[in-house]
């Protein structure tokens, strides 16, 4: 006890009782002193490494959950693996959490460089802008991370890769990747709808369309830029729809798109721009007709289109 105590060796015993006791004072503070040190010690270094802490709570949570719940091995070890790779994703919801209470310039300092990438792949978000704005996009950054095999779905949303490899419509993505920028287009016929199949452990940032959409309200100048660039992007996607379902209809044989009148080929290319690719097949071979009642609703689409057109313009020149 002496020596554990470090008050000595054993080597000099007390002789008498005050002796006894002064021996038997000096056990007790001396242990009371290391235990208190020993305590502080280890509370410091629990807190150098919090995420490791949370990580091991939460790898206990989960290993008391699949016991009550008869997970099999197999599904034991992915679940596992799968909570080890969330380092990352957990780690950006906390950066924003302490990004949050910083003042906005000392936000834009922080998150100004991180966003330079993602800014860099949308024409409408490249040069100065607020910085205001910058911090506002940045919170709406959602991280998610999906396991080999799955299928990313992203539903209308911009997408940046942070780590690991997919493939999405034929093309490989790795570590700073960004797919998706069609997502600001109102009508999904003219977005691409293939997701992203994870070839491995497959970390990304979203940024959602509507989200950004909100966030550009305030600031009519990035708005005209934004609405610009939906304008031209629809136009071209609009335009690539439209001539590849008239050629594949000439090549089926269903209608001859040259030859139709110009009523026809207007209702051709509302269909076309409701349905897709595979929607002239019942408008007939060689034409197609078009009624009172179908002219109507082809004219007041149109004039709806060249109101909306003119809006686009007139902001874009703002």
């Amino acid at each position: 006890i002496m020596t554990l105590t470090s008050i000595g060796y054993g080597d000099i015993t007390p002789q008498c009782t005050l002796e006894y006791w002064t021996c038997s004072f000096c056990m007790v503070c001396s242990g009371a002193m290391w235990s208190y040190t020993i305590g502080e010690v280890c509370g410091i270094l629990t807190m150098m490494l919090p995420h490791d802490v949370q990580l091991k709570q939460r790898l206990d949570d989960l290993n008391e959950m699949m016991q009550e719940r008869d997970v099999p091995a197999s599904v034991r070890a992915t679940l596992r693996r799968y909570l080890f790779e969330t380092h990352g994703v957990r780690m950006h919801e906390d950066h924003k959490a302490t990004i949050k209470h910083m003042s906005p310039m000392l936000q834009f300092q922080v998150i100004g460089s991180s966003m330079d990438h993602f800014r860099s792949h949308l024409p409408y978000l490249r040069g100065d802008m607020p910085s205001e704005l910058v911090v506002a996009l940045s919170r709406k950054l959602e991280a998610f991370l999906y396991a080999p095999k799955e299928t990313a779905q992203t539903e209308r949303a911009i997408c940046s890769a942070r780590r690991g490899v997919a493939i999405h419509a034929g093309r490989i993505l790795t570590a700073g990747a960004v797919w998706g920028t069609d997502a600001i287009l109102h009508n999904e016929v003219l977005r691409e709808s293939t997701h992203v199949r994870c070839l491995s452990y497959f970390e990304l940032l979203a940024l959602p369309a509507l989200s950004l959409i909100a966030a550009l309200q305030p600031y009519p100048v990035q708005l005209a830029k934004f609405r610009r660039a939906v304008l031209l992007l629809a136009v071209n996607r609009g335009l690539r729809l439209i001539a590849a379902a008239a050629k594949l209809a000439e090549h089926r044989g269903e209608l001859a798109y040259c030859s139709l009148t110009w009523p026809a080929r207007l209702q051709v290319i509302s269909s076309v721009l409701s349905n897709g690719t595979q929607s002239t097949s019942h408008l007939g071979v060689g034409g197609c007709s078009t009624g009172a009642r179908d002219m109507q609703e082809i004219k007041e689409s149109l004039r709806m289109l060249m109101q909306e057109m003119r809006g686009l313009k007139a902001a874009a020149s703002y």
